[in-house]
């Protein structure tokens, strides 16, 4: 979705998305996750070609991503023994376990071909302070460092994800200066409490892609976006699914918690759908 948030009172615009459905009631622990750069990344790989998301306004010639890549490389993972055992369903998620970050989900590729074909993110994305929250392979964080991003911070649930699964795309895919990448683990009540200072409302961008699953952690995820955003300034992108079928979650609950989180905050955003995907791949999915 599409809004800024105007910590004045006054009506501005905003993007914003969010991930989460671990128990509030025990929270785990925020760490920043060292990432050792020289680090060999091994195992095997597979290429993601990048679809071309671009609103009406923009060209349609092909290659009007300019120097980007047309694709992308992750590693291939798989869902994890440990994680299996405790998921009654064979589920991607086991709630507060393990938040599926293994799988590269359709939503976060859709944000990255939404970034890469439409040249007004293209250019305002240069120099700025981006973070990605429930980051998985941590692909749109990757692709806005490409894009000219000044800093990127990710943010998972679980370590083992940030350290086999983000970290390693991030060596795997040569990116450029890797020194501007940080990582973080935990739950996003304590991320606050481990992001290197100055973290409240420093960040000019926040992407994520399907977080908006679960109604129970969409409230600390708004509240979240609204507390790292610069006001009136600040951005934020989220890609996910209309409707999640079983869980309750998708954009109107997303939008509805993220309007009441923020003015119980003194905050008033402007939220709207920027882009909907409809490939028969999903539910309807949507950047807004």
């Amino acid at each position: 979705m599409s809004f800024r948030f105007n910590f004045g009172g006054e009506l501005v615009q905003l993007d914003d998305d969010m991930q989460d459905t671990n128990d509030e009631s025990s929270p785990l622990p925020c760490l920043e996750i060292p990432f050792d750069t020289s680090r060999v990344a091994e195992g095997h790989y597979a290429e993601i070609p990048i679809p071309q998301l671009k609103t009406n306004d923009e060209e349609t010639k092909p290659g009007c991503n300019g120097d980007l890549p047309a694709s992308v490389l992750v590693k291939r993972v798989v869902f994890l023994q440990d994680h299996k055992e405790q998921s009654s369903t064979g589920s991607d998620l086991v709630p507060g376990v393990y938040e599926g970050g293994r799988k590269v989900w359709e939503s976060s590729v859709d944000l990255v071909g939404y970034l890469a074909y439409n040249s007004s993110w293209r250019e305002w994305i240069k120099g700025k302070k981006v973070l990605e929250l429930g980051c998985g392979h941590g692909l749109p964080g990757l692709f806005s460092l490409l894009m000219g991003a000044a800093e990127v911070h990710f943010q998972d649930y679980n370590a083992d994800v940030v350290k086999e699964v983000t970290q390693i795309n991030a060596l795997l895919g040569e990116y450029p200066n890797l020194e501007r990448l940080h990582f973080f683990a935990g739950d996003w009540s304590t991320l606050l409490e481990c992001l290197p200072a100055p973290s409240a409302n420093s960040y000019d961008l926040i992407l994520t892609a399907e977080t908006i699953y679960s109604l129970k952690s969409l409230p600390s995820l708004a509240r979240l976006i609204a507390s790292l955003l610069k006001p009136k300034s600040g951005r934020a992108l989220v890609a996910g699914k209309t409707f999640y079928f079983g869980v309750g979650g998708g954009f109107n609950p997303f939008k509805d918690t993220l309007i009441r989180e923020c003015e119980s905050m003194g905050v008033v955003p402007v939220v709207e759908s920027a882009f909907r995907v409809q490939d028969g791949k999903s539910t309807v999915r949507e950047v807004w």
